[in-house]
């Protein structure tokens, strides 16, 4: 597995949109926001983020998505740039610097004072005026009349459906991370002189329907895989625990044919995950956990309850920094299983970009169980 470098390491990050509404703007000028931090330019206009104006509201001008440390206050101040004057700046003259605190998955920030959002709210409201003296109702006009245009951007035009099949198609560049607790094969030590490592399926005559093996199996052939235009990894557990990193290299060299990433945890760290999910959890989600305080051995259970669940999170934790290796923000990652229960969470705050879903494969526990949990 890679080593993270610092950078990747840092805190979770925040979309952060930008919203302005200048007092004018001539067709040789440019808007940008620039602010204290290297994502806005460090205060130099040249490197700051531009704005772009607004087709529904073309006295706002937005940015796109920035990603901003989350937690960190940043400060922030918007200008207008004119090149044709060599660059003369022209800095927001109402408003001194501004600040904001990053919080969430994305932050808008309205600094046109709401305009936007109320000029795109009157424009879905529609008004039908009815003669009831009359007694008929008049119908709606037949979508791209002259009496109600289509707007390329209308949930009606056929332009939109398209243009969001585009937007959302997965290409070959795609790749598409199946998260599981287990890979859909195991690694072993190899049966040899030479030692080392071999691979084996974990789909068997005993069980040949796991979810995992059949996923896997699914996209395994080329005659299938021809019917995808994008990549699949999974992501799991390879069978074996090892703290020697050549043997991490090994091991991950040798799941590469099988588009397999592993992500190895410590053996006592999977055995209190094990025992969280399987004595706690699992009863949990089914509506049957008795919330014990004494055992007979004079450890209390809250106790063990507490230690398991702090390795529950870091087992969740190790899976998110592997995924996160390997992963790009506008990845598609699809957990499965309450055993990874956090690992979207902790998927949002490290890559809010990314499409992340999750299937849980179980039922889910009634909200008076949920009030009762002692670790929410």
């Amino acid at each position: 597995m890679k080593k993270r470098t610092a950078e990747a390491r840092a805190r979770p990050r925040s979309w952060v949109f930008f919203r302005w509404a200048p007092h004018s703007v001539a067709p040789t000028e440019e808007v940008r926001v620039v602010g204290n931090c290297k994502e806005l330019g460090n205060w130099e206009p040249l490197q700051g983020v531009p704005l772009t104006q607004c087709e529904d509201s073309p006295t706002c001008w937005a940015s796109k998505g920035v990603s901003l440390p989350l937690g960190n206050p940043v400060e922030y101040k918007y200008m207008v740039l004119d090149r044709s004057a060599g660059g003369n700046v022209r800095w927001e003259d109402d408003h001194g610097t501004r600040t904001t605190v990053p919080t969430g998955r994305r932050l808008v920030l309205e600094d046109d004072g709401g305009i936007y959002r109320v000029i795109t709210e009157k424009a879905k409201t529609k008004t039908l005026t009815v003669d009831t003296s009359k007694g008929a109702i008049p119908k709606e006009p037949a979508q791209g009349t002259s009496a109600n245009p289509a707007s390329p951007k209308s949930p009606l035009s056929p332009k939109a459906g398209k243009l969001m099949l585009e937007d959302d198609e997965l290409s070959a560049q795609d790749v598409v991370f199946i998260v599981f607790r287990q890979l859909p094969v195991r690694v072993q030590k190899a049966d040899n002189a030479k030692g080392g490592w071999r691979v084996v399926e974990t789909c068997t005559d005993a069980n040949p329907f796991t979810t995992v093996s059949l996923l896997h199996k699914s996209f395994k052939y080329d005659s299938i895989k021809d019917d995808y235009k994008f990549k699949v990894k999974f992501v799991g557990d390879p069978g074996v625990h090892t703290n020697d990193p050549d043997e991490m290299k090994q091991i991950a060299e040798l799941l590469e044919p099988f588009s397999c990433i592993p992500v190895f945890v410590d053996e006592q760290v999977t055995k209190n995950h094990w025992e969280f999910c399987t004595k706690f959890l699992w009863p949990l989600l089914h509506n049957s956990k008795v919330f014990d305080t004494d055992t007979s051995d004079g450890e209390s259970m809250q106790e063990k309850h507490d230690l398991r669940w702090k390795d529950f999170q870091l087992l969740n934790k190790l899976y998110a920094e592997t995924i996160e290796a390997h992963a790009t923000p506008k990845s598609l990652i699809w957990v499965h299983t309450h055993y990874l229960l956090l690992v979207p969470r902790y998927m949002l705050l490290r890559l809010p970009g990314a499409t992340i879903g999750f299937f849980l494969h179980s039922a889910f526990p009634s909200s008076e169980i949920i009030r009762s949990l002692p670790m929410r």
